[in-house]
């Protein structure tokens, strides 16, 4: 045991990071990241601050993939963002996320909806594309919903007056009309 905690001690001198009994000076806190600790897929919590929050893995890139994905009934898939999520925290949102290094939006599209949801979808079409973020329509789906409960704790299927009584991220609202204001015109 005492060889361990050597070993701690000499790791946390090497990493220059605070451990037991030391804390961060102020020109460490403004020089070094702070440590953190990881809680679960991407979360972590950040040590000299206490801060919780996602943290992009080392692949991912600033930009994202949103799917509206419409059932039988006509209603869209939503997820609930979880309380520590880093960006609006228990919003409601469409599945999808952050792209990979290399990889193609489509591509994230789907890959992100199967690890949130576990659902598999095809017939994808871009509705719109910003500066960051692509969203496109799913034409169909298989699968049964089971989330990823590191980022989202609740889904539901809503209509569209549903969906707007709901807190949601930007842009939800206006990106499903368009995707189902394209259904209409089909």
């Amino acid at each position: 045991m005492k060889l361990l905690f050597e070993n701690w001690r000499r790791y946390l001198a090497e990493q220059e990071r605070p451990g037991p009994g030391r804390t961060q000076s102020r020109y460490e806190k403004e020089t070094n990241p702070p440590p953190i600790r990881m809680d679960g897929f991407g979360n972590a919590i950040y040590y000299a601050t206490g801060e919780r929050g996602r943290i992009l893995q080392e692949e991912d890139i600033h930009k994202s993939a949103k799917v509206v994905i419409t059932n039988e009934e006509g209603k869209v898939l939503v997820l609930k963002r979880s309380p520590e999520s880093h960006y609006k925290p228990e919003h409601w949102d469409l599945p999808g996320g952050h792209l990979k290094k290399g990889e193609a939006e489509e591509a994230a599209a789907t890959r992100e909806t199967k690890e949130e949801t576990n659902l598999d979808i095809s017939g994808l079409t871009k509705v719109r594309t910003d500066e960051s973020i692509t969203w496109y329509k799913a034409t169909s789906y298989s699968g049964d919903i089971e989330l990823d409960l590191a980022e989202n704790t609740d889904w539901a299927w809503v209509s569209m007056e549903e969906l707007k009584e709901k807190e949601y991220t930007p842009d939800t609202v206006e990106i499903v009309e368009l995707a189902l204001g394209e259904e209409e015109d089909m």
